[in-house]
């Protein structure tokens, strides 16, 4: 089974003010890394879904701006759908650094046993309902009709087209996958938040937790003054079905 990847490296980064698929992780630009990853599933073909003039420019893989502008991911996803040749669409968004390419092997190897395209899905827990993460995730070709279909509409929620395709038998959306190593993980285990913040607000605000006044001299610290970027990985526990199939 043949196919294509895309990374979507598109985002407006709003929130950070900046593009993060530039932002360094383990001393190269998240883009760099991310195509790495998908280069190990040796795909047919590989694209960027992003801005021409974005970080990635030059580095010798054809860049795919969006087909369909501010539709968010969906307008990225179709516009690869488009493109591709292969029989499956894989899927994998810049801001996931912490992916490895065993897990999207897994997902390839998954989809070729069902023949449909694979959602990696975390069940509910009692406390949570399921989460699945479309943005790590291998689509079928079939899938264009009816990610066009949403994008004529005006549904650019990703949560409503993945409704769609499982209705229509295009993809399994509630996958138990096993790694290499034998853990079981999703993708949406790995999905990391990146941003800024602020060590002057983190100080006064570990100041009200704890019911104390901020010292005299915290606002005119000038090493509060400074933002850092934070890495926050947002994790995702296994029910009780999956701790007992790591036994």
């Amino acid at each position: 089974m043949s196919h294509t990847a895309v990374l979507l490296a598109g985002g407006k980064s709003s929130r950070m003010g900046r593009d993060k698929s530039a932002l360094p992780v383990n001393g190269e630009p998240l883009w760099q890394r991310q195509l790495a990853v998908l280069r190990a599933t040796e795909p047919a073909e590989l694209f960027i879904s992003g801005k021409c003039e974005g970080p990635y420019a030059g580095c010798g893989v054809e860049i795919l701006p969006d087909e369909f502008p501010d539709c968010g991911p969906l307008g990225g996803i179709a516009t690869a759908l488009r493109r591709c040749t292969g029989d499956f669409l894989l899927v994998l968004a810049v801001d996931m650094p912490a992916m490895t390419a065993a897990f999207l092997r897994t997902l390839l190897e998954e989809s070729q046993r069902s023949a449909t395209g694979i959602i990696p899905t975390a069940a509910a827990d009692g406390k949570r309902p399921a989460t699945f993460d479309p943005l790590a995730a291998v689509y079928p070709r079939a899938a264009l009709a009816i990610a066009e279909e949403c994008l004529r509409k005006g549904e650019f929620k990703l949560e409503g087209f993945i409704r769609k395709l499982e209705a229509s038998g295009f993809v399994s959306a509630t996958v138990w996958l096993r790694d290499r190593v034998g853990v079981l993980r999703f993708a949406c285990e790995f999905k990391v938040v990146i941003g800024w913040r602020s060590p002057l607000l983190d100080a006064l605000r570990n100041c009200r937790d704890r019911g104390r006044p901020p010292a005299a001299n915290t606002c005119q610290r000038r090493d509060l003054w400074q933002p850092r970027l934070c890495v926050q990985s947002k994790l995702v526990r296994l029910s009780g079905a999956a701790r007992r199939a790591t036994r």
